[in-house]
């Protein structure tokens, strides 16, 4: 059974994160030459020969990658988006690519060549970072490196191995990780009428990370189309009507969050408890609690 990973790469926002284009890029080499997985890259059009002159220069695999064109002005929900920032801000995330990523799982998961043979997952271009790793997992020194991003890319956990893994067992579940409330909670939930009664009692106790999630099953990710979809339509509904508590625009988890509580069935809910590791420093060690997000990658 094949992997596909469906992801983005757009470096000329006026929103969300900063020096996405370095990031980004290397990381998408990274897996791209580690694993034997296939990529469909949505990117703005403005872009699409930066990011071919890129994957041409680093020798990787083009024949793995599809490049899809996307303006990102033609989300949807974008006019409404829009119309709400001047009342709930959000400055750190792209609310149009970041509600963008179930669409696009579920386009990708449509797509020939993929087809009902591949299991199809979302992944964030930049997941391959070193902040997110120990320094074991780095294939060279630091010092090693050319001074560019890859220094703090090229890490050796993503494996062909490690991609065919994902979609093991899974049936047809969706695979989703979760940070646990052992130390904190990431980031305040939707108002807890969107959660039905499987969903209340979790309330709280989890957040879902959407930097990797899917599965093998066609079906269930048309599902979570769909299902999300409406969900986004009922919490812009909410904010317009100005009946919701939250401060700032809704990123994508806090959607997946309450769809994972209101529909465990339908999920294989991997958790960890802290973001630091071994070798963060001394500064973090009241955060070093419990289990480390890459424990969801690897046991070394």
């Amino acid at each position: 059974m094949s992997t596909t990973f469906a992801t983005a790469i757009y470096g000329r926002l006026s929103d969300g994160s900063v020096g996405r284009w370095d990031r980004y890029t290397y990381s998408l080499k990274n897996l791209v030459q580690s694993t034997n997985a296939q990529f469909a890259v949505f990117t703005s059009p403005g872009e699409v020969d930066q990011l071919k002159a890129f994957i041409a220069a680093e020798k990787m695999d083009a024949h793995r990658i599809i490049i899809i064109p996307r303006d990102l002005t033609e989300n949807p929900w974008h006019k409404r988006f829009e119309a709400l920032k001047p009342f709930y801000p959000h400055n750190q995330r792209s609310m149009d690519l970041v509600h963008s990523k179930v669409p696009w799982l579920y386009e990708v998961a449509a797509m020939e060549p993929f087809g009902h043979w591949s299991s199809i997952f979302w992944i964030d271009a930049g997941l391959s970072f070193s902040g997110l790793f120990p320094d074991k997992f780095r294939r060279k020194p630091f010092d090693a490196y050319p001074p560019s991003f890859e220094r703090y890319t090229d890490l050796d956990v993503f494996t062909p191995e490690w991609a065919a893994s994902l979609g093991t067992g899974l049936g047809d579940k969706l695979l989703t990780f979760g940070m646990s409330a052992k130390n904190h909670l990431w980031a305040q939930p939707l108002d807890v009428p969107f959660y039905n009664g499987d969903g209340a009692k979790d309330y709280r106790k989890y957040h879902v990370i959407a930097g990797l999630f899917g599965g093998y099953s066609h079906d269930q990710i048309g599902w979570l189309r769909g299902s999300y979809e409406k969900m986004v339509d009922d919490v812009l509904t909410a904010y317009e009507s100005r009946t919701i508590n939250l401060t700032t625009l809704p990123v994508e988890e806090l959607l997946l969050t309450t769809l994972v509580a209101n529909n465990p069935d339908r999920f294989h809910l991997r958790l960890f408890d802290t973001w630091y590791h071994e070798d963060h420093g001394s500064s973090f060690d009241t955060l070093k609690n419990g289990k480390p997000f890459y424990k969801l990658f690897s046991d070394r």
